[in-house]
């Protein structure tokens, strides 16, 4: 199924976004750092869905992707402290999550946490109607 993309935040409500998240990083109140790496690949796994190759689903706390025989649990609660890091990985036909080590946790970008954040958004506008 193909997700419409459509942006939830406006012009001035993004850039009251930004604000904050400017004193969130000044202040380190992420919970989770920063990975140029994990920013991408959940970049491309937001693309897959917008292009109808993934399917997602919101799980409790975390948006689940299915995305080429893979599941993703990426964590959408507590936004945007701990907003958008991989909470476990696991292949679709195992129904156990093996769980990311904090260690190994990361966020990424806060334009990416924005997009992320579209995406949920709208597919709980889905489910509800």
């Amino acid at each position: 199924m193909k997700i419409a993309m459509k942006k939830t935040t406006g012009m001035i409500k993004t850039s009251f976004l930004y604000i904050g998240h400017a004193f969130r990083t000044v202040f380190r109140f992420y919970q989770m750092p920063h990975s140029k790496e994990w920013d991408t690949v959940l970049n491309e796994l937001l693309d897959a869905l917008e292009n109808g190759k993934c399917s997602a689903e919101i799980h409790g706390c975390v948006l689940r992707i299915n995305c080429e025989k893979q599941i993703y649990d990426v964590w959408v609660a507590n936004r945007w402290y701990a907003y958008g890091d991989l909470y476990a990985k696991h292949e679709v036909d195992v129904h156990w999550g093996n769980g990311i080590p904090c260690a190994y946790q990361y966020r990424p970008k806060f334009s990416t946490m924005i997009r992320l954040n579209d995406v949920v958004t709208n597919l709980k506008t889905l489910s509800e109607g």
